[in-house]
């Protein structure tokens, strides 16, 4: 029988948007895997981490979209979940973790995270484009930009290997 997994797809939410800017990207792999075992073993103790630890692991970050995949074991899902929701701090700066998907495969997860991705793509550039009538020259770089991500996410079938 094969080891099943639950990823949970999560969006690391600033509280302090004045820090945002300062501390964009120091945020790492690192400071998030060990911010969630720290949190382990203070809601759910020795036992829970010797559980809990072992089938956990970040497998994803990006420091520009502060979105991660997470995985865990499918009989811990609902645990994982309870200790993710009372995170608060990872580094000194006030975050929140947001799931925003949960699947059993990395497959599913990653189409999500494209769907996602483009949707908040395409929001943005919507705010930006219906905002102004007229554009200064780095907002219509912006909108150009985007343009050209959103009508090459529209050609993309989506296949992963």
């Amino acid at each position: 029988m094969r080891f099943k997994r639950r990823y949970f797809c999560c969006e690391l939410q600033y509280r302090d948007s004045d820090c945002v800017q300062n501390k964009l990207n120091k945020l790492k792999h690192s400071d998030i895997s060990s911010t969630i075992n720290k949190s382990i073993e203070k809601f759910y103790g020795d036992l829970g981490a010797a559980e809990m630890i072992p089938s956990f692991s970040v497998i994803y970050f990006n420091q520009n979209t502060n979105i991660c995949i997470l995985r865990t074991a499918r009989n811990l899902e609902k645990k994982f979940h309870t200790m993710l929701t009372f995170i608060q701090k990872i580094e000194n700066i006030d975050v929140q973790f947001k799931v925003v998907h949960k699947s059993g495969s990395i497959k599913k997860c990653k189409e999500f995270l494209i769907e996602y991705c483009s949707n908040r793509l395409l929001e943005f550039y919507q705010k930006t484009s219906s905002r102004h009538q007229k554009l200064d020259n780095d907002d219509q770089i912006i909108v150009n930009v985007l343009t050209n991500l959103i009508e090459a996410c529209d050609k993309n079938d989506y296949s992963f290997n």
